[in-house]
């Protein structure tokens, strides 16, 4: 059976809730993928809109609005999102295909992918479509709209399929710790850097430009928008996650720059507790309710996870 046909026959039978996550997603087959779907479902998708890969015609901005017609439908934005889960009401299919119609295998020359039920693993994948949905964003007309002008750009530099390519090969480094003091001052310096410039202290805005610069957010985002992006860039770092692993139980600042410093190396200038001081910071300030500092705030443990 055709991945696609797969995909088809899985979402007839859904009765509550569709959940489509891929980072490559057409217009066309998403409509044919709702055209299957009963009407009283309840449909999210989450996809990533990067403008070079808007511009080489892998993604379409269009699914917005072939969402925004069903209705009942949301759709959330991750930039770090690679995988390919499918879950009709309590039934997962994941594998390597996007939803395009090649991926799909409804169109020559198919890709060849694979795309599997997995019973064994359906709670490993909603824990991992729940945290997914926890740190994406979601998007309206005026995004969409800001990320096709970055598009029209893009087309009018000319670009060929490769520069665009080469365009998003700059990934976040993998050592790379926060460097301003002040997390709550950063959107500040997204939305106009001159003002946030004559109120803060110099190195902590120098330092805020370094993330930004890191970060690669792009122009445009609401402040909603930011603060997930940064949400998600720090729910994928390696450090972070073995910080938030250990925080089940407790961890103390010495044990934390110890991670640190194992984790590579540090920047110029600063220490490995210092590092950590800042990475708290955000870390408090971009999961409001995660965690919770002990015994005089030498122990950061993780709490109870709200929504953000």
């Amino acid at each position: 059976m055709l991945p696609g046909d797969r995909l088809l026959e899985a979402v007839r039978s859904a009765r509550v809730s569709v959940a489509l996550i891929a980072p490559f997603i057409k217009a066309d087959v998403v409509r044919r993928v709702l055209a299957e779907t009963a009407t009283s479902v309840r449909v999210t998708v989450v996809t990533r809109w990067i403008p070079a890969e808007i511009a080489a015609g892998v993604s379409d901005l269009e699914v917005f609005d072939v969402l925004e017609e069903r209705g009942d439908a949301v759709l959330l934005l991750n930039p770090h999102l690679h995988a390919k889960l499918y879950r009709l009401d309590e039934v997962y299919l994941f594998g390597s295909a996007n939803l395009t119609g090649k991926a799909l295998g409804w169109r020559a020359p198919a890709n060849v992918e694979l795309l599997h039920a997995a019973p064994a693993l359906k709670a490993e994948l909603r824990s991992f479509e729940e945290e997914l949905i926890r740190s994406s964003m979601p998007t309206d007309a005026h995004y969409r709209d800001e990320i096709r002008r970055q598009v029209e750009r893009l087309v009018e530099l000319g670009l060929t399929a490769r520069d665009l390519a080469a365009a998003e090969t700059d990934d976040l480094p993998s050592t790379w710790l926060p460097r301003c003091p002040t997390p709550e001052r950063l959107w500040d310096v997204y939305i106009d850097p001159e003002a946030a410039r004559r109120r803060m202290v110099e190195s902590a805005f120098d330092a805020a430009r370094e993330d930004l610069a890191t970060l690669r957010l792009g122009p445009g985002l609401s402040e909603a928008q930011h603060y997930r992006s940064v949400v998600s860039t720090l729910n994928q770092m390696p450090l972070v996650q073995a910080i938030d692993a250990r925080a089940a139980e407790g961890i103390g600042g010495e044990d934390a720059a110890a991670l640190i410093q194992a984790a590579g190396p540090l920047p110029v200038h600063y220490t490995a507790a210092e590092m950590w001081e800042i990475l708290l910071a955000w870390l408090q300030y971009y999961f409001p309710g995660r965690y919770r500092r002990e015994a005089a705030g030498e122990v950061l443990r993780r709490g109870r996870v709200i929504a953000y």
